[in-house]
C-alpha cells in the first residue's frame, strides 16, 4: 500500500471513529476544529495537518526575529478592517482570543507547515488550500490557517483570494472591494501593492480575487499568473502566502496554480467526501513538493486529523 493510500486509510478511519479517543499515528498528526460550516456562500472550513497528537508533540522551533519589509509599502489607503464580530459568530478563529479550541487546533495544524517553510526549498512560502469539491471548507480554513500564523508568528502573512470566480474569501469576511488578482493580470497599470490591503490583524495582509468579467482559467493558467506567483515569493520573501484555491475536480484552474505551490493542503470533509474523489485529487496533485489532507467537518468534540505526505517523502 502506498503512503497515499496509508494517508487516505488514516482519514477513513478517523471518520469512522468520530466517537473514539484520539489516537498517535505514526505520520505526524495535527488537528482543526469541529466547528459548523457557516451558513455564507461558498460555505468553507478547516483542516487536517502531519505531526502527532496534539497534547504529545514537541513545539516546532521558529524564527523569532522579526523581520522588516522590504519590497515596495502597501499604499495607506489599502486597509481592510476585519469585524471580529464576525469572525467570533462564523465560529472562526478572532484575534486575541487565542485560549479557545479552534486556536489550539489551528497551532497544531501550521507547525508541520511552517517547518517546512524553514527546510524545504522551492517556494515552501507559498501555501494554497484547496479540496476536491465545493462546500468542503476551504476558504473558512484557509483564513483561519492567515490568521493563526499572523497572530502567533512574527512573520508576515498574505491571504490570497485565487477562487477568482467565487471570490469566496470577500464573501465569507463581508469585503468590499473590486481590486484584487483580476485587476492586476487585466491592467498593466496597476502592481501587486496597489491591491494588497492592510488589516487590523497585526502582520496580516489580503490580497482580494477582485471584479472578474473574465474567464478564470484562462487567467490562471496565463504567463502573467505565473510571474504574479514568481512576484510574490521572491517580492516577498519573508511572507507566508496562503492561496485559497478553486476545487480541484470542479474546476481546471486549480491544477494549474497547484503547479506553482510549494505546499499544498487538500481539505476533505468528513463522512461526505468519497475516497475515490481523494485518490483523483491527489493524483492531480501529482509532483507537488508537500501535500498535507486536512479532515473536516468532524464531529468530535475535540480535535481531527491531518496526515501529511510530500512527493518528497513517498
Amino acid at each position: 500500500m502506498s503512503s497515499i493510500d496509508k494517508a487516505i486509510e488514516k482519514l477513513v478511519s478517523a471518520t469512522e471513529q468520530q466517537s473514539a479517543q484520539a489516537q498517535k499515528v505514526t505520520q505526524p498528526v495535527v488537528e482543526a476544529s469541529s466547528v459548523p460550516e457557516p451558513n455564507i456562500d461558498p460555505p468553507e472550513e478547516a483542516s487536517d495537518v502531519p505531526s502527532v497528537e496534539v497534547e504529545a508533540q514537541a513545539e516546532t522551533k521558529i524564527n523569532t526575529k522579526i523581520e522588516t519589509e522590504t519590497a515596495d509599502p502597501i499604499p495607506q489607503k489599502n486597509r481592510i478592517e476585519l469585524d471580529y464580530n464576525r469572525l467570533r459568530n462564523l465560529g472562526m478563529l478572532v484575534p486575541g482570543e487565542d485560549n479557545v479550541t479552534i486556536a489550539e487546533e489551528y497551532r497544531a495544524i501550521k507547525r508541520p507547515l511552517i517547518h517546512n517553510i524553514e527546510t524545504l526549498k522551492d517556494k515552501p512560502n507559498l501555501i494554497m488550500v484547496t479540496s476536491s469539491m465545493p462546500s468542503e471548507g476551504k476558504t473558512f480554513s484557509a483564513v483561519n490557517l492567515a490568521l493563526s500564523m499572523a497572530m502567533e508568528l512574527n512573520k508576515w502573512v498574505m491571504l490570497v483570494d485565487f477562487d477568482i470566480a467565487k471570490s469566496g474569501v470577500s464573501k465569507l469576511l463581508g469585503l468590499e472591494t473590486d481590486l484584487g488578482v483580476v485587476n492586476v493580470l487585466t491592467d498593466s497599470s496597476l502592481s501587486l501593492p496597489d491591491v494588497i490591503f492592510n488589516t487590523n490583524v497585526e502582520r496580516l495582509s489580503i490580497l482580494p480575487a477582485g471584479k472578474s468579467g473574465h474567464s478564470a482559467t484562462e487567467l490562471i493558467a496565463s504567463n502573467k499568473a505565473a510571474d504574479m506567483m514568481k512576484e510574490l515569493s521572491s517580492r516577498y520573501p519573508d511572507r507566508i502566502v496562503i492561496f485559497d484555491s478553486p476545487p480541484l475536480l470542479a474546476t481546471s484552474e486549480a491544477s494549474v496554480l497547484a503547479s506553482l505551490m510549494g505546499q499544498i493542503v487538500l481539505v476533505v470533509e468528513s463522512n461526505n467526501t468519497p475516497k475515490h474523489m481523494v485518490h483523483e485529487s491527489i493524483h492531480q496533485l501529482k509532483g507537488a513538493p508537500y501535500i498535507g489532507l486536512l479532515l473536516n467537518k468532524s464531529n468530535r468534540s475535540t480535535v481531527r486529523y491531518y496526515y501529511g505526505y510530500g512527493s518528497n517523502r513517498v
